[in-house]
């Protein structure tokens, strides 16, 4: 069973160990792992779970949502017209548009990440990571 800190220290370092391991895949992003991708959306809702108050507003909730909804089906399309399970935006099914929309919701969701790591009641445990 775990404690309250220890689940967010293992989140915690979860989630800096994969963003080392993906930030240089901007080019070609991996829509599941990359920083603002979906495995960070997950973190967002689990470290959540354990957060005395939510620190999102209704109109910052429902953007993560919306960024959310955008790298699923963004992923989902990706997956179809491949026919495996691919999670690269690769450059032969890159549009600049979608590459650009891409980043503007990745770059949300790193920032709804950022504001739950750095509040109040996860400062304490997210530098001891």
């Amino acid at each position: 069973m775990w404690t309250k800190d220890a689940f967010i220290h293992a989140r915690l370092t979860s989630l800096k160990k994969r963003h080392c391991q993906h930030q240089h895949s901007l080019n070609e992003p991996n829509i599941k792992n990359c920083p603002g991708g979906l495995r960070d959306i997950h973190e967002i809702y689990w470290l959540l779970t354990h957060y005395p108050v939510n620190p999102f507003n209704l109109t910052e909730l429902n953007q993560l949502q919306h960024s959310a909804n955008y790298l699923q089906s963004l992923r989902l399309h990706l997956q179809h017209e491949s026919r495996r399970n691919e999670n690269f935006l690769r450059k032969h099914y890159q549009l600049y548009a979608e590459l650009q929309k891409f980043h503007t919701h990745a770059e949300y969701v790193t920032m709804a990440i950022n504001t739950v790591i750095l509040s109040d009641s996860l400062t304490t445990i997210s530098t001891q990571v």
